[in-house]
């Protein structure tokens, strides 16, 4: 199934934000099976770095940030060429790594003040000819259940994440969408709805964005 507008001829750009364990990669595949979403996942398994950014996150950090800024520029060029043509499901926009991720490297004082300086010009420079997304699908997620959901899946990398590191992260994801206009937000609280392993609610989940592109397209 592709969902397009009769009415705008015009295709949806839609990414889907939230942190480590809420249920992204899930979120866009089911969107790119059910609705026919062009798929844009983000590559984590091919960021070389993360591993060791969990081993010495001072040491590692800009690199692996590094990578995700140019894995989303070469994202972007696509999505530009494509999005005339079908809807497109991007696994992160380029916004959350730069004032999630990258912003709390530089808070701990992992990415020093010369990286951080470096990393925001690179992300001004590809943000200023990025085509913005329609709509953002907020996926929330409580402190414990992500920690739960990290311990569940059982990457050995991540287990010196934090409780501490994963509040740092809800709060400034809180602040970047907090001032991201309502009404090019969808969001989902995936404490009760668990979109990963219930089939039920990742049926739910699919009509909540179908109703919210219905409003669009």
């Amino acid at each position: 199934m592709t969902l397009k507008s009769s009415k705008k001829n015009q295709y949806a750009y839609v990414s889907v934000a939230g942190l480590v364990g809420c249920g992204k990669t899930t979120a866009v595949n089911l969107l790119a099976e059910k609705l026919g979403f062009h798929l844009f996942e983000e590559k984590v398994k091919e960021n070389k770095f993360l591993p060791l950014f969990y081993q010495d996150a001072r040491r590692w950090a800009f690199q692996s940030q590094l990578f995700y800024l140019k894995e989303k520029a070469s994202q972007l060029v696509k999505i530009k060429k494509i999005i005339n043509e079908t809807n497109v499901i991007q696994d992160v926009p380029l916004s959350q790594d730069c004032l999630v991720y990258a912003k709390a490297q530089q808070i701990l004082g992992n990415m020093n003040k010369d990286e951080f300086a470096l990393y925001e010009k690179f992300f001004h420079m590809l943000n200023r000819e990025a085509p913005e997304p329609h709509f953002i699908i907020q996926l929330n997620a409580s402190v414990p259940v992500i920690m739960q959901r990290i311990k569940l899946r059982g990457r050995d990398y991540e287990k010196s994440i934090s409780p501490e590191y994963i509040t740092l992260l809800l709060k400034l994801q809180n602040e970047w969408l907090g001032n991201y206009p309502k009404s090019k937000l969808v969001v989902v609280d995936t404490d009760t709805l668990d979109i990963v392993s219930n089939p039920k609610h990742q049926d739910q989940f699919i009509e909540i964005v179908k109703s919210r592109l219905a409003d669009f397209l």
